[in-house]
């Protein structure tokens, strides 16, 4: 693990609690009032969502990383088995899939990283970045999953794909709306 992952994963580690005690990912300190608990449901509906998508893309990105050939798709979208490839179009083909992976891995990554520290400290500093992030490669990995798809024989898992743009859409507006201030109810 890089020693970046290291000191953010030792810093959320060490988040200080309320209580003074230290704990993973306490418990949000959201500026919301007792009648304004819909707000924090949505706001963790958002963080879940964002969560469930930085866990796909750290996991695509894994899966990519650690190919040593290309997957049945690719296979069928250039219409060759791996070993019909010449030496250098097998470096050039996993040299763009690690590349893809690389991508994928870092920005779930950034993405859970911003997901916990709007957990240990509200979402603030991360209201634009982390719809950016989550959104932003999502929607490109699915365009190019599309690309595959609609131009070549090949069958990519673009359902799946598609639905990690419409989670990050929906954590991007549950987030945004999570922390619209409602007008307090005048009593009388």
């Amino acid at each position: 693990m890089c020693s970046m992952c290291s000191m953010a994963i030792a810093y959320l580690h060490m988040a200080p609690v309320q209580s003074g005690r230290y704990r993973l990912f306490p418990i949000p300190r959201l500026n919301f009032d007792r009648t304004a608990s819909y707000g924090v449901n949505v706001f963790l509906f958002s963080i879940s969502l964002f969560g469930l998508v930085g866990i796909s893309l750290l996991l695509t990105g894994a899966v990519y990383l650690t190919l040593s050939e290309f997957m049945p798709y690719h296979s069928a979208a250039v219409q060759m088995a791996w070993e019909e490839l010449d030496a250098n179009m097998q470096g050039l083909i996993l040299g763009f899939l690690k590349g893809l992976g690389s991508g994928a891995f870092v920005a779930g990554v950034a993405t859970l990283l911003m997901v916990g520290m709007s957990l240990a400290r509200g979402p603030g500093p991360f209201l634009a970045l982390l719809p950016i992030v989550a959104t932003g490669y999502s929607t490109l990995l699915c365009y190019a999953t599309y690309t595959v798809s609609a131009r070549t024989p090949g069958d990519p898992p673009l359902i799946p794909i598609a639905l990690l743009v419409v989670a990050s859409m929906m954590g991007s507006a549950a987030l945004i709306h999570s922390q619209r201030r409602r007008p307090r109810r005048q009593s009388g």
